[in-house]
This record gives C-alpha cells, sequence and structure tokens, in this order.
C-alpha cells in the first residue's frame, strides 16, 4: 500500500496479512467484540480498509453509508443486520460536520465511534461527551495497520514508548514489513 503520513512524499510498504488480522482483531478486543460496522470511512484508506477487515472477522456484511441517501437510513439498515454490537469509524472533519448540524446525538446507539487521522478537539469530545456518544480516540497509521493506540492506550499485543527527541516509537505485531523491532515514527507524543 502506499503511505506517506500527512506531509511525507508516497512510499510503498508491504502490510502481512498477519498484521492486518493482528490490527483488527485486537481492535475488536478492546471495543468489546464483534459487531456491525457502518462504513463511513473509504475503503482505500486504512480506517476505512480496517472496517472491511473486522467486519469479515465478525461475519457481518458492513453496511456502506454512502449507499442511503441519509444518515438515519443507513443506521436502520445496519441495526437490520441483527449483530448485538455496531461500531463506526470517522475522522474529525466528519464528527465536527454532525456537531455543526445538531446531529451528534446520531451517533449515540453506537456501543463505539472511532475518531482518528487527526486531532480531535476537546470542544468536540466534550461536545460528543454532552450527546451521550461513545467516543474512543484512535492513533495509528498506514504502517501499523490503522489505529493501534486507543484512548491512549495500546491495544494488546502493541508497544509505545517515547523517544529522548520526543517521537513516537512502536514495536508489536501490527508493524508493517520490514519495520525494526521498534519504529519510531515522526509523531511527536507524550505519556
Amino acid at each position: 500500500v502506499l503511505t506517506s503520513g500527512s506531509t511525507g512524499e508516497p512510499k510503498t510498504i508491504r502490510l502481512s496479512h498477519a498484521a492486518v488480522v493482528a490490527s483488527a482483531q485486537a481492535s475488536l478486543e478492546r471495543l468489546g467484540g464483534p459487531g456491525a460496522w457502518l462504513m463511513a470511512l473509504p475503503p482505500t484508506g486504512m480506517g476505512g480498509f480496517q472496517v472491511l477487515v473486522r467486519s469479515a472477522l465478525a461475519g457481518i456484511e458492513p453496511v456502506f453509508l454512502d449507499d442511503f441517501e441519509d444518515f438515519s437510513a443507513a443506521v436502520a439498515a445496519l441495526r437490520a443486520r441483527g449483530a448485538v454490537r455496531s461500531y463506526v469509524s470517522v475522522v474529525p472533519t466528519q464528527l465536527h460536520r454532525m456537531a455543526e448540524h445538531g446531529q451528534l446525538a446520531k451517533l449515540a446507539d453506537f456501543d463505539a465511534v472511532l475518531v482518528g487521522g487527526a486531532p480531535t478537539s476537546v470542544k468536540l469530545r466534550a461536545a460528543a461527551a454532552d450527546a451521550g456518544v461513545d467516543l474512543v480516540r484512535t492513533y495509528g497509521m498506514t504502517g501499523t495497520a490503522g489505529g493501534c493506540i486507543y484512548d491512549g492506550d495500546t491495544l494488546p499485543g502493541v508497544r509505545m514508548r517515547i523517544e529522548s527527541d520526543g517521537r513516537i516509537a512502536l514495536a508489536g505485531p501490527t508493524l508493517f514489513e520490514g519495520a525494526p523491532e521498534w519504529w519510531v515514527t515522526e509523531d511527536l507524543g507524550r505519556i
């Protein structure tokens, strides 16, 4: 797959089947088990692709938001899947637009709303909480087969540390092929 982060030059990396599945399984373990997914992200990016993988592991076909006239119709189709749990993955811009239109409460029935791809402001997180949304902030990238840190905690099997220069270093089964044991990202972080 191609990856460049938000500012870098595109480069090709290889993600093994094992890394992709390890990421999806760890995510489902952290979230409380398999469920039905609303696909609100393009499946060509890692966040959307992982929705497909998690859905395959659950044995429940995802509902594609783009196939419906509005959000409520897509959620109704998701409920018709009969799954005990339901999830959606979004980026902060989508969450912000829902907040602007007074629609955050529509996310309150999901067991978890994953949000990643960029920082989510404190104000937006507070608005989501006030609307009863179980928001899970994720951090990860294509090179980690998607989100590998949820709400500041690593997923099962993932290790994280902060290097002396402040950069985040990651290790574990979700890293791209050829990665060193500890892959030092270009992202700054703190514990």
